[in-house]
């Protein structure tokens, strides 16, 4: 009995709340409303930030392991001291001799697999730059397919 009374009586309220109270009321809820989506843009923009920030951190640390691999590798390398001339010769005889100490070195695939991503010029992973020029045009016009 008493539910039955509060709703006639909110019933009777709402019909005698005049069309500016209402409008008042709907302008209240509103603002609330606006505030809400507000703060959740905020919270939005935020998380947006920490993702990117994130990111940036996370590629930071790859780079800086790639980078420390990569240094790791260089260090153990056959031709490490040698006159880097070598490795750069247009001449036949000399680019043989490059390769040569690259046959007899212990990281010369990764040496290779660097020089296909990064290296344009001269003698790595026991190929010179025609070699790589000549291997990765191939790649790209016979890629391997995925096998069904």
């Amino acid at each position: 009995m008493i539910a039955m009374w509060n709703e006639s009586y909110i019933s009777r309220d709402l019909q005698t709340m005049t069309q500016l109270e209402y409008a008042k009321l709907r302008e209240d809820d509103l603002a609330v409303l606006a505030d809400r989506q507000e703060l959740d843009a905020r919270s939005h923009e935020e998380k947006l930030q920490a993702d990117k920030d994130f990111a940036r951190q996370q590629n930071k640390k790859q780079k800086s392991s790639v980078s420390e691999e990569k240094q790791d590798w260089q260090l153990r390398a056959s031709c490490r001291g040698l006159d880097t001339d070598m490795f750069y010769s247009q001449e036949p005889e000399i680019i043989e001799q490059a390769k040569a100490v690259c046959g007899q070195c212990a990281v010369k695939a990764v040496c290779l697999d660097d020089a296909m991503a990064n290296e344009d010029f001269g003698v790595w992973g026991g190929t010179s730059a025609n070699e790589r020029k000549n291997a990765r045009r191939q790649h790209r016009s016979n890629p391997k397919r995925p096998s069904s």
